[in-house]
């Protein structure tokens, strides 16, 4: 597995656009016109990344709002800690095999997560 800097974020995203869109029709569900709504407008043209975001709310009291508003819905859950140096890099750090079927390096979704 590589590590999340070893990859460009905005390449990854417009691969994945670019292997979404353009496939073999014998070995999909979707036909090619189904496909291409799924990313309308744009259709096969990677349009980029959006415009960033900047929150009126300092980081930390978002932090402290998400984890209330998330404990009063899930009484029971658990919080697990990582030690890695972003946050975006604990789905590389713990082994995280959630895209399995899409992309063996986790890296590369940590690379992506890391833009935000």
């Amino acid at each position: 597995m590589s590590a999340p800097a070893d990859h460009d974020p905005e390449q990854l995203l417009a691969r994945w656009w670019h292997d979404y869109t353009v496939t073999d029709e014998d070995e999909d569900m979707l036909t090619a016109e189904e496909r291409l709504a799924v990313t309308a407008p744009f259709g096969q043209t990677w349009p980029g990344t959006a415009p960033g975001r900047t929150f009126s709310a300092e980081p930390d009291a978002m932090a402290e709002q998400f984890a209330r508003v998330f404990l009063a819905q899930h009484p029971h859950a658990r919080l697990g800690l990582v030690a890695a140096p972003r946050g975006a890099d604990a789905l590389t750090t713990v082994g995280w095999d959630g895209p399995v079927n899409y992309d063996n390096d986790t890296a590369a979704f940590s690379a992506v997560i890391r833009m935000f």
